[in-house]
């Protein structure tokens, strides 16, 4: 009887890690929502955003329809001493999420490739607001939140 109760038990038991998953479908679908957004993206984004230091990063941005990009900063410390740097990779987006992978930074016009693998060239955002014209964005990492407006392809930083 015990021996019975036993196996009872067991297979109630083990029922319960049944771990079935809910069918998948195999064809990708649902991507309406990227097809609106990219088109939205392409092309040249201007941000200014203050830093909790007490100075800001001016962020001039290009988004190419061939899923490449280019953002060249300022940054300006709180004295006004400013520094550049421009870096370039990969962007895209899934759902409402916008994302990008650094592949280098460009000095003098040269690309020097990054090491493969770091995970600080790998940025996650959310879509807050998207239109042609603005762009909100909050790092999934850090919970900054930035905003960018579209501008001129001619656009370059103000006072170069």
């Amino acid at each position: 009887m015990i021996k019975a109760l036993c196996v009872a038990l067991a297979l109630v038991c083990l029922s319960g890690c049944n771990n079935k998953q809910a069918p998948v479908e195999l064809e990708k679908s649902g991507h309406g929502l990227q097809e609106k957004q990219r088109p939205l993206l392409i092309g040249r984004w201007y941000s200014n955003t203050p830093t909790t230091e007490g100075g800001h990063v001016m962020e001039v941005a290009e988004y190419r329809a061939n899923g490449t990009f280019t953002v060249s900063f300022r940054i300006i410390d709180k004295d006004g001493k400013a520094e550049e740097e421009q870096e370039a990779g990969y962007w895209g987006t899934a759902g409402h999420i916008f994302f990008t992978i650094t592949k280098g930074v460009v000095v003098d016009s040269k690309f020097i490739p990054a090491p493969s693998g770091m995970a600080s060239l790998e940025d996650a955002y959310q879509i807050l607001e998207l239109s042609s014209g603005k762009f909100r964005y909050r790092s999934v990492e850090n919970k900054n939140v930035y905003s960018a407006i579209k501008v001129d392809n001619s656009f370059h930083f103000p006072g170069v």
